[in-house]
């Protein structure tokens, strides 16, 4: 197959276009883009660029079902975690790569060092993003199990820690170190689910006496300083959420950041509405920020101006914003963590931890204040960035709801 369907798509667009093959850069962004699905929503792998066994000729990228996968997702989900496991054990190049890998992170945090990631997403906006690998971080763990949305823990190899808020550690990022890429489903929903960078590094083609702490450095900053077209050892995981706060737009273009504010517009089910909206004034009360910092809007529709506005605000959402709730949503307005540090910072990661892996809702996204779509076909805010030029800024909608992925590829 050439072409294929991005499951995301199918679940939050009026008419899910098909993705071709080609466009796919490697098997780290076909899972940072996936799942995919056929119109039997049979899911998808991907193949690379190959040569055919009897000519020069190159076999061009393509798409087709897996060879062997569980019916049950959350069964597949599991099994993939249990051989990841299993084969790294049996590693020496995976134990020395972590080992060395913790090594250096733990001299980088006592020194008070940066490793600054920064890249460009071109599909996705067109300013970069980027952000600093151990900003807040007190400790480094390695084989941390984090909790999923499957019912199953899920082992980073190793993981950034800042400090402890309702007594577990704030992870303020990953790193999974990989001797191939055959795990692609788990890694892929677990990509749905981050409220953290999580950096992928690959360890093909290399040997022990290879790993060294000028190694893992400069794998960790290769985005950074290589060029787009080159091939990369390491690929960095950045949830669409995240690039709402990642997102470097010059202070400059006052027309798009001219506001210290920005908004996330929340749209859940009644029956789980006042259990987020007690869980996210909580956490203001906990980290102590005032209503000038933050502000969560209860939102009810009462009359026909208001009913006007949750039409507009639900359309960033999303198509089917109203199957999660056509009366009511909740409107955050925060202020933006400009030094990505400090209590507002892990509000933010700790908000997108419930919006991304615990609750299943929309979220709808606005960079400023007395944003209208005045564009619902259009699913990226744009601006103008000079002469008459326009271009992405964001995603309106910053949502990759795992729960609805699972139960729609649990039909099959």
């Amino acid at each position: 197959m050439h072409s294929a369907y991005r499951l995301i798509d199918k679940l939050t667009e009026e008419e899910a276009v098909k993705t071709s093959a080609i466009d796919i850069k490697s098997r780290a962004d076909f899972r940072k883009l996936g799942p995919f699905i056929d119109e039997n929503i049979n899911l998808l792998c991907w193949v690379n660029w190959g040569n055919r066994k009897d000519s020069d000729r190159k076999i061009k990228p393509y798409f087709r079902h897996y060879p062997f996968f569980s019916r049950d997702i959350k069964d597949q989900f599991y099994q993939e975690v249990r051989d990841r496991m299993k084969l790294c054990n049996e590693s020496p190049l995976h134990k020395k790569a972590k080992s060395t890998m913790v090594a250096l992170l733990n001299k980088f945090v006592n020194e008070r060092r940066k490793i600054i990631w920064k890249f460009c997403d071109k599909r996705n906006s067109y300013f970069y993003l980027q952000g600093d690998l151990l900003r807040e971080v007190k400790t480094i763990e390695d084989e941390f199990r984090v909790h999923t949305p499957f019912d199953i823990k899920y082992k980073h190899d190793i993981v950034l820690l800042g400090e402890k808020i309702f007594q577990d550690p704030l992870i303020l990022g990953a790193i999974e170190l990989e001797l191939n890429h055959q795990f692609d489903i788990s890694k892929t929903l677990i990509c749905k689910t981050l409220s953290y960078p999580l950096i992928s590094i690959d360890l093909s083609g290399l040997k022990e006496e290879d790993i060294t702490e000028d190694w893992c450095y400069n794998v960790l900053i290769e985005t950074t300083n290589n060029p787009v077209n080159i091939y990369r050892k390491s690929y960095i995981y950045i949830h669409n959420m995240l690039y709402s706060i990642f997102l470097q737009i010059p202070r400059d273009l006052k027309h798009i950041r001219k506001e210290s504010n920005h908004q996330y517009l929340v749209f859940i089910k009644d029956d789980k509405y006042e259990l987020l909206l007690s869980k996210l004034e909580n956490l203001k009360k906990v980290l102590g920020l005032s209503d000038n910092e933050v502000l969560l809007n209860h939102i009810i529709i009462k009359n026909q101006q208001m009913k006007n506005m949750i039409e507009n605000e639900g359309s960033i959402c999303g198509k089917n914003w109203k199957d999660y709730n056509d009366h009511k949503y909740i409107r955050i307005i925060i202020k933006f963590p400009y030094q990505l540090n400090g209590n507002l910072y892990k509000y933010h990661l700790i908000m997108f931890y419930q919006l991304n892996s615990i609750f299943d809702c929309l979220v709808g996204y606005k960079y400023k204040k007395k944003m209208t779509n005045y564009d619902p076909q259009n699913k990226f805010w744009m601006a103008p960035v000079g002469e008459n030029i326009s271009q992405k800024v964001i995603l309106k909608s910053l949502s990759e709801p795992i729960i609805p992925i699972l139960k729609y590829l649990d039909k099959k």
